[in-house]
């Protein structure tokens, strides 16, 4: 319009915009946050708060590295603080990075004189063609090349070369492998001096890697006297470690015979964990004569649908474990023959004890036979595979037993139900009901402890706890107000109600 002065378009406005003010980032005075002027030891303190992973192979909050870029002040506080080094997860964009040998160099050098635990996941090859992934992923107006040489020779010779001595715990994924020849190589001429943990998961083949091992392949780690704690999980192969100093075994998905070989060596064993063992087409094995004690040995849990013939027999008349606290056995009772005798020779100071049983027979069996036995145990878990077992709960009643209280010491109920939540039912819910009240009250015969908690734990990912009795809903409300804790899990999830929450 006449009179008016023309409208300026968005490039006008961005060409008359004044430069920005130039500004010195190492000035902390340009930042106004009272976090970017706090003490260097304070900062450090909150950087171990959000540098520090829940687990092994998860990364941390925030990497030291992106606390670093912040500003001067802060980088300096990362990179005096050691602790924030300890852990290092090279994973996808790690391989990828053309600075990933500097990114090594950094973290060894600000580690100072602590050890790290490093964690190898998602390396970017196709190992089922053993060979390396080639593909090119548009980004904007940039072409990323993903092409990575396997194995990385630069990444091996910077950590298993020339800091070997640095490692304190080392978890591999699947996908690397092929490092566990070179590592083997390198273990007789380096000595990995600090390393306590290793862990080595696989869900592919030997074969599939491309690479030929021979008809039994073994791998061997020499040189690291301070190892105590060993994770292998899905391996196709054997291994070699020094197994007298293991304390610590944890085996899932591996060769049956090749684990039983594993654990009769371990004479200072005190946590043994095996779960879902693998079947040989040579399940015939050779014990040693007499039987192996692990006199150490404090915790055992074995979890599997049923027992392979060596691990029956080991158990059954092979293995001793006199010094035994803690039993979880996630195989059936009527899958396991002689459980009769392995469940006889067990201690009778067992403190927590897991059992998981399908059949009303093997409950009965499991009550008069057995639980009378441990008057020590504080937590008993029953797996369930069928009706949850209402005579052993009816059993545990205070009021319904004569002479000897079965469990005077008990602390902990629970229940891993895998079964429909409607196999429950209401006669079932109100006998565990009636469980929790005889031993929560104060007129309890003397000698029996008063139960602390009760935990149901169902497979299924959602309950309707709506149709739960509200007889059953009442009596917890009022057992939780006593202060008896109560936890319904649903699927690894917390379930929450009214009536399960303490006012």
């Amino acid at each position: 319009m006449p009179g008016h002065p023309k409208r300026k378009g968005p490039r006008e406005r961005r060409r008359e915009r004044p430069p920005p003010k130039p500004s010195n980032p190492a000035d902390t005075q340009h930042h106004t946050s009272i976090i970017c002027k706090l003490p260097y030891d304070i900062l450090s303190e909150i950087f171990k708060q959000v540098c520090a992973p829940s687990d092994l192979d998860e990364q941390p909050i925030v990497p030291p590295t992106r606390l670093g870029a912040v500003c001067t002040h802060w980088r300096h506080a990362a990179w005096s603080t050691p602790h924030l080094w300890t852990f290092l997860l090279l994973t996808g964009g790690f391989w990828l990075s053309k600075n990933r040998i500097g990114v090594l160099n950094l973290y060894f050098t600000n580690i100072g004189a602590l050890t790290l635990s490093l964690a190898i996941n998602d390396y970017p090859t196709d190992p089922a063609r053993g060979r390396k992934r080639r593909g090119n992923h548009l980004l904007g107006h940039h072409i990323i090349d993903r092409t990575v040489d396997f194995p990385a020779r630069d990444v091996f010779t910077t950590i298993f070369v020339r800091h070997s001595e640095k490692l304190k715990s080392l978890m591999m994924g699947e996908y690397v492998l092929p490092w566990l020849r070179e590592i083997e190589a390198i273990s007789k001429s380096h000595s990995f001096a600090s390393l306590e943990v290793f862990a080595v998961t696989d869900d592919l083949s030997f074969a599939e890697l491309g690479f030929s091992t021979g008809a039994d392949p073994t791998v061997t780690i020499h040189n690291a006297p301070l190892l105590d704690t060993l994770l292998l999980n899905g391996l196709q192969c054997a291994f070699v470690f020094p197994w007298t100093q293991i304390v610590d075994l944890r085996l899932c998905a591996v060769d049956a015979r090749c684990a039983m070989q594993a654990v009769l060596q371990c004479a200072n064993l005190e946590d043994l964990s095996i779960a879902d063992l693998e079947d040989t087409e040579d399940e015939n094995m050779v014990f040693p004569k007499g039987t192996t004690v692990l006199s150490r040995l404090r915790s055992f849990s074995f979890s599997d649908y049923t027992l392979l013939d060596s691990w029956e027999m080991g158990l059954a008349s092979h293995l001793s474990f006199p010094s035994l606290v803690r039993l979880t056995l996630g195989v059936s009772l009527d899958h396991f023959p002689h459980h009769a005798s392995f469940l006889s020779s067990l201690p009778t100071t067992l403190t927590h004890i897991g059992l998981c049983c399908d059949h009303a027979k093997y409950w009965t069996e499991l009550l008069l036979d057995f639980l009378p036995r441990w008057e020590s145990l504080r937590s008993l878990l029953l797996i369930v595979e069928g009706k949850v077992p209402i005579d052993v709960i009816n059993h545990l009643v205070v009021e319904r037993q004569e002479g000897n209280i079965i469990l005077p010491a008990l602390l902990r109920f629970s229940l891993a139900i895998s079964t429909p939540e409607t196999w429950l039912g209401r006669e079932r819910l109100l006998a565990i009901l009636e469980l929790m009240r005889s031993r929560r009250k104060g007129s309890r015969p003397e000698g029996v402890v008063r139960i602390l908690s009760l935990e149901m734990s169902f497979y299924s990912a959602w309950l309707n706890l709506k149709n739960w009795p509200k007889s059953f809903k009442s009596g917890i409300r009022e057992l939780v107000q006593d202060g008896l804790d109560v936890n319904i899990v649903a699927l690894d999830r917390r379930v929450s109600a009214p009536w399960l929450e303490r006012s």
